[in-house]
């Protein structure tokens, strides 16, 4: 079953930006008493440039 999270975080380059984001799912898991050692990640992007 999908689970949705909207989180937000900021890097430089884009494979530290992912891992951010990872870390910050699991967080939001961990703050619901969910375990996230056995997700897969699948990653979205949405650049913006200016």
């Amino acid at each position: 079953m999908a689970q949705e999270f909207e989180v937000n975080t900021q890097a430089r380059w884009l494979d530290e930006r992912m891992e951010r984001v990872k870390e910050a799912i699991a967080l939001c898991l961990e703050v619901e008493g969910r375990p996230a050692e056995q997700l897969d990640f699948v990653g979205l992007q949405r650049p913006r440039f200016a």
